[in-house]
């Protein structure tokens, strides 16, 4: 019984040495299994405006001192919250000159939830200043609406330092502050033509207007001493698409 045991032990080994030699493979058991699948989708970014036609026959022989006002409804159509910033673009004579036609947007900026609306006027003026340079005159500007994400943006803290104060503009015949604008790490943001977007200020009165740069190669921010005594906020949306706020607390002197 023993021998035969052994016999049985020595064959088993040289099976299980063999099996080692010729490559024999051994294979664990497996399972696996799968999560039901889900569906990711990216949201929408939508913006639309209610006047995508020309208003030209209703500003037709505007005389020196009339004003043209025009409301415009904004709608969030897209499924994300977003900005929005107004800007306008103009050409033409009648907003070139001494004394030009200007274009004014009240409620530049703004937040908007899905389906959200909101009212933004444009107001065109001719000043009465404007002299026989400007009869026939003809211009032409449009207003483009431009929507920001704004979930998982955050705008960045600005700081509007003073470096002028009540300095006499004799174009304009008036008094203004210059300030230059810096980032958080001190370095100053150009507020000229090829560094900014859009520039829109709250008032004390809570309008919201944007200001135009216009071409301009001004790095400073000009604020005009006549301005109602108040806090005035700044959005600064740039280019490469930072955003920025800042400051003013103004007391006329």
């Amino acid at each position: 019984m023993n021998r035969v045991r052994l016999l049985l032990m020595a064959l088993v080994s040289v099976l299980l040495v063999g099996g080692l030699v010729g490559g024999a493979t051994f294979a664990l058991f497996t399972d696996s299994t799968e999560s039901q699948k889900s569906e990711f989708t990216a949201g929408e970014l939508d913006i639309s405006n209610s006047d995508k036609t020309s208003w030209s026959s209703e500003v037709e022989n505007m005389a020196p001192g009339d004003s043209f006002e025009k409301k415009i409804t904004v709608t969030n159509t897209g499924s994300l919250q977003l900005a929005f910033a107004a800007t306008v673009s103009k050409s033409g004579a009648l907003f070139g000159g001494a004394t030009p036609a200007t274009v004014e947007i009240g409620n530049a900026y703004g937040i908007l939830n899905p389906g959200a609306s909101t009212t933004v006027t444009a107001t065109v003026h001719l000043p009465l200043e404007a002299n026989d340079d400007y009869q026939t005159a003809s211009g032409e500007f449009a207003i483009t609406f431009h929507a920001y994400q704004t979930k998982n943006v955050s705008p960045e803290l600005a700081h509007a330092d003073q470096t002028n104060d009540n300095a006499y503009n004799a174009v304009r015949d008036a008094y203004y502050d210059g300030y230059l604008i810096e980032d958080g790490d001190g370095n100053v943001i150009p507020l000229d033509d090829d560094n900014v977007l859009g520039m829109y200020e709250r008032r004390p009165d809570s309008s919201i207007h944007h200001l135009v740069t216009d071409g301009s190669t001004d790095p400073k921010l000009w604020f005009n001493n006549a301005k109602d005594d108040g806090r005035y906020d700044y959005v600064l949306v740039l280019n490469r698409g930072a955003v920025y706020y800042f400051a003013i607390n103004h007391v006329g002197n």
